[in-house]
């Protein structure tokens, strides 16, 4: 667990032991906490006294996005944001965030690749932040930009797994199976993560009074939105890129099939009656026509050499062979 003291004279990383808040009004913590959720379940409990349903909601294993205001009109949001430490594609991890009004505590059980990172540049280079609600914004506004570059890391590499095909035929079946799997699990997240920041910014306009504050927070989350709705519309699209390149596979694939049903068709369609007429008469039976003749197996050869030519001219005659 860190906790970052945020002031006029600037930033510092404090210890468990210097964090009061009730001394130092003019000032905002912000507490970033990565793994053992029972640690801050019990550090939210006896030095915050946030209610337990509120602890429930920030400290439960499987959470689904949702904001809101606890009685004590603190807000609870449960987001998703990346983690960019596999060398595959990225994982779509739970950040769950509390907001007082000098203090603000993210956690979760996996690193937020971008809001780490904000932590560390704010520790850093003294980044200013005046309210913990401007720096709520902040946060979900690296959430949704390294949301975004991944939306066109994604474009990209489908449109080169399209390329592929296109030229060669041919697929990176693992790579394409990574995709779908990221997609598939981003709708389930991404999609309603919007109704999430539209609630933010709901539950944050209702408890300002003046309407230029209003205007100042709408102009602020308005962009976050609008990024998200662009995410949004970049993951569906993607996810009908892919259907389009697998139902352009499948569609190879079921031609390839038919034409090779298709050639054996003709082969067999060929020597049916050579072969029926080659069996009949190569019965070790009595009774074959000029079995004794001389010149018989050349006149059997000479008709089977005709029916041939005559299947060439009938083939060609209805295009068979195309």
């Amino acid at each position: 667990m860190q906790i970052l003291r945020i002031n006029k004279e600037g930033n510092e990383l404090i210890s468990l032991d210097e964090f009061d808040p009730k001394k130092s009004t003019d000032c905002i913590y912000w507490i970033y906490h990565i793994g053992n959720l029972e640690m801050a379940e019990e550090w939210l409990s006896q030095r915050l006294q946030l209610d337990t349903h509120s602890i429930a909601a920030l400290c439960e294993d499987s959470t689904r996005p949702r904001a809101f205001l606890n009685d004590q009109s603190d807000l609870v949001a449960i987001t998703r944001g990346l983690n960019h430490e596999e060398d595959d594609l990225p994982e779509l991890v739970s950040l769950r965030i509390l907001m007082q009004k000098n203090i603000l505590f993210t956690l979760g059980n996996h690193h937020t690749s971008a809001i780490r990172k904000l932590f560390e540049n704010s520790a850093k280079a003294n980044a200013r932040h005046d309210s913990t609600q401007q720096l709520l914004w902040k946060i979900c506004s690296h959430l949704v930009e390294d949301i975004a570059d991944s939306m066109l890391d994604l474009e990209d590499t489908i449109h080169q797994v399209e390329d592929q095909w296109e030229s060669e035929h041919t697929l990176d079946n693992e790579k394409l199976l990574a995709n779908r799997l990221f997609i598939a699990h981003a709708k389930r997240y991404l999609v309603p993560q919007l109704d999430i920041f539209q609630r933010i910014e709901q539950l944050l306009s209702d408890t300002l009074l003046e309407s230029n504050e209003r205007k100042l927070l709408h102009s602020r989350w308005r962009e976050i939105i609008y990024l998200a709705k662009r995410d949004n519309e970049a993951l569906f699209g993607a996810h009908e890129r892919i259907n389009i390149l697998k139902d352009s596979v499948q569609q190879n694939n079921a031609q390839r099939l038919n034409r090779i049903m298709y050639s054996l068709t003709l082969v067999a369609t060929f020597f049916l009656p050579l072969t029926f007429i080659s069996s009949l008469l190569g019965m070790n039976v009595s009774g074959i026509p000029a079995q004794d003749h001389p010149y018989a197996f050349m006149v059997v050869c000479l008709i089977l050499v005709t029916i041939f030519i005559l299947q060439l001219v009938v083939f060609k005659r209805f295009n068979w062979f195309k």
